[in-house]
This record gives structure tokens, C-alpha cells and sequence, in this order.
């Protein structure tokens, strides 16, 4: 009896993870199955989807398509040019904040997790004077360059920079290097996990953004696949379309997994 009311606890703990497992998996499982499907079909029952599998709206979209290739490869422009200007900019700013002694370096910090925690729509304005001052409205660069010098990267890699070793610093400042050899040999190998976080999700946010490309640019061709999804007609296309502007991210993430599990892992 006793073994009994400690096993039931179990169990419904299991069943509960089950049925959340389930619940935030269906839409992955209804995404795939329904971008085999024909354009424009609904539908209606599992044997009337099996009669109307197909997989011309795959070809339709990578080839005949331009609207959605022309925003894949305006999505990759913009997602890869964020992350690699935030990365640039946040290690240096990130490992100055945590190894060195800096006046007031907690408040600018403090400074940094507000920008973060203000909501994005805050920063528009702003952002959207200064593109228009500088005339570069409806261009990609008034995407790009408001979102590179986000704080996020910052906040992230500083958390990283923590678990580099300052005795090795001090060692190889006795033998003569550099803060730029500090950098590039000790930091930044000693941080990768976190690194490979923030990218990560500077790239996953940067590729998913519909509110900035709608404010800054008025031309279709310029605009990222987000932005264009939306504007696809036929049920089936729309599935395979969402497919395909997934496997970049899961690509990624699969490359990376494990550097992430290990930033997970020192949090």
C-alpha cells in the first residue's frame, strides 16, 4: 500500500509531462502534415488528406515562387548581419564589464537590463526618427543597424565572461598579453557556450521580427520572408512555406545543441 501512494504521484507526474509534451508538439506534427497537402485544399477528414497528398507546393515555393525566395534570402541577410554585428560588438563590451575595473560599471549595466526589459515598441520611435534623419528608410541597413547594437548580447555574454578563469588572465598578462591576446585566446574560447547562446537567439529573433520590416520598409522585395508568409495565398503552400523557413533555425540549432546545453548547464 505504502509503495502504491508513492508510485501514483509518480505516474500522474509522467502522464501530466506526457499530455504538455503532446499539446506543444501538435503544431509541429499538424505543420508537416498539412504542408503535403494540396493548395488550397481544407481539410476534411485523415483518408481525404491521404488522397490529396502532395508536394507541388514545395517546388511551387522554391522555384516558382520569387516573392518567397527573394524573402528567404532577405531574412538570411538581415538575421546573419544582426547577429554577427551584436556578437562583434557585445564580446569586447561584455568582457570590459566583467574583467575590468570600470567607474559606474554596474549602473550602465543596470542601464543595459532596462533597455532589455523595455518592450520593443518603446525603441521604435526613435529608431524610426533617427532612419529618417539619416535617410535610410526603406532600406535593410535601418533594420540592421538599430538591432545590432541591441543590449541583449551584452547581458548574455556577461554571464559567459564570468566562468573565464582570472588567474589564467592574470597569468598571461605576466607573459606579456595584450587585452586584444586576452581576448581572442582566453575569453572567447572560455565564453563559446554562451556566445553560441546569444547567437542563437539574437538569430532566431532577427529572423522572426514582422513589427520593424513593417515600419522601415514600404518595398516588396526588400522584405523578410516573416513579412511576405502572410501574404501567400492556398492552405497548402502556406504549410509548406512555414516548413521550409524552419530549417534554418533547425539547422543551426542542431549544429549547436550542445554548446548550448552547456551554457544551460552553468546558469
Amino acid at each position: 500500500m505504502i509503495k502504491v501512494k508513492r508510485i501514483l504521484p509518480r505516474v500522474g507526474l509522467f502522464c501530466l509531462m506526457v499530455l504538455v509534451g503532446l499539446i506543444c508538439f501538435y503544431p509541429m506534427v499538424s505543420l508537416l502534415f498539412n504542408s503535403v497537402l494540396k493548395p488550397n485544399y481544407l481539410p476534411r477528414g485523415l483518408l481525404s488528406r491521404i488522397s490529396h497528398f502532395s508536394l507541388g507546393q514545395y517546388y511551387e515555393s522554391l522555384f516558382e515562387n520569387s516573392k518567397f525566395l527573394r524573402g528567404l534570402l532577405n531574412s538570411a541577410l538581415m538575421a546573419f548581419s544582426i547577429t554577427l554585428g551584436q556578437i562583434a560588438i557585445s564580446i569586447p563590451a561584455a568582457f570590459a564589464l566583467e574583467k575590468y575595473k570600470i567607474p559606474g560599471k554596474e549602473i550602465l549595466f543596470g542601464v543595459y537590463l532596462i533597455l532589455v526589459l523595455l518592450p520593443y515598441q518603446v525603441l521604435q520611435l526613435p529608431h524610426y526618427l533617427l532612419m529618417k534623419e539619416w535617410e535610410l528608410m526603406d532600406t535593410q541597413i535601418s533594420i540592421i543597424l538599430p538591432n545590432i547594437f541591441s543590449t541583449i548580447g551584452v547581458c548574455i555574454l556577461r554571464q559567459g565572461m564570468r566562468y573565464v578563469d582570472n588567474s589564467v588572465l592574470d597569468a598571461a598578462k605576466i607573459d606579456g598579453c595584450g587585452d586584444f591576446r586576452l581576448l581572442s585566446k582566453m575569453a572567447i574560447p572560455g565564453a563559446a557556450p554562451s556566445i553560441v547562446a546569444a547567437a542563437l537567439l539574437i538569430f532566431l529573433d532577427s529572423w522572426n521580427m514582422v513589427e520593424a520590416p513593417k515600419i522601415f520598409l514600404t518595398s516588396v522585395d526588400k522584405m523578410p520572408i516573416s513579412v511576405i508568409f502572410t501574404s501567400v495565398s492556398g492552405t497548402g503552400r502556406n504549410y509548406a512555406m512555414g516548413v521550409l523557413c524552419l530549417i534554418i533555425p533547425f539547422l543551426l540549432f542542431g549544429l549547436f545543441a550542445e554548446k548550448l546545453k552547456s551554457f544551460i548547464d552553468t546558469v
